[in-house]
């Protein structure tokens, strides 16, 4: 049965888990999920479980130092409607002056872009593995619940970026049908693992409530009422 992504190609430039985690989306639904491999991106398909991660997509396997490899690899980006590419724990697959070039000649390209922090911010050019990017955003703290910070097995931070990551994708491509143009969209995975301890955070024992009533926090969990009354306001 078709998807709702059947006659997309997504072209995919990624070699960590949140960014093979969000083609494996993106080919569920239907997408035609390109992945490009050269000699340098072989050591996520090394992984044993990389398998589920590869599930319904294409390979093209592309000897970068190959004379026609610049040529065959502007022809797929330009034929493409999604760029996926991720530097989170990996490095730099394709020149960015490559993908901008494809972006200029078919502005109605999606490029998203996987980091493992935000762009701009002083550790944007760093790689992080997620259990780095789990001690950075503090989901470590919240673990040891008191004690020492634990490291979770299951590699939440990397899941929700690729999860986050479609979910934009899919958005952005609803937006190109409406008006022709395609969009970058940016993921980090620290701001996933921020996401993913939203109210843990807000809860971070700081200020006590009003009245010493309920859990201690930076935030009243008594009503807008008590809000109002304590000054608590989000703008």
């Amino acid at each position: 049965m078709a998807g709702p992504l059947t006659g997309k190609t997504v072209v995919e430039l990624c070699d960590d888990l949140p960014g093979a985690f969000a083609g494996m989306l993106l080919a569920d639904m239907g997408a035609t999920v390109i992945r490009v491999e050269t000699e340098h991106t072989r050591r996520l398909g090394m992984l044993v479980e990389s398998g589920m991660w590869e599930r319904g997509k294409q390979s093209l396997a592309l000897a970068a130092t190959h004379l026609k490899a610049p040529e065959v690899l502007d022809r797929l980006l330009r034929s493409a409607d999604v760029i996926l590419e991720s530097r989170v724990d990996s490095p730099q697959i394709v020149e960015a002056s490559q993908i901008q070039k494809a972006l200029q000649a078919h502005p109605g390209i999606v490029h998203c872009l996987l980091l493992a922090f935000p762009q701009g911010s002083a550790f944007s050019h760093l790689p992080g593995r997620d259990g780095m990017v789990g001690a950075a955003s503090g989901m470590m703290h919240e673990l040891g619940f008191g004690g020492p910070p634990q490291r979770l097995q299951v590699p939440l931070a990397s899941h929700a970026t690729g999860l986050l990551a479609a979910y934009g994708v899919v958005a952005a491509l609803l937006e190109a049908q409406r008006t022709g143009r395609g969009r970058r969209v940016q993921v980090s995975a620290y701001e996933a693992a921020l996401m993913l301890q939203g109210s843990n955070l807000i809860a971070f024992p700081g200020i006590r409530h009003q009245g010493g009533r309920g859990p201690q926090g930076t935030a009243p969990r008594r009503g807008c009422t008590s809000a109002r009354r304590a000054g608590w306001c989000f703008r």
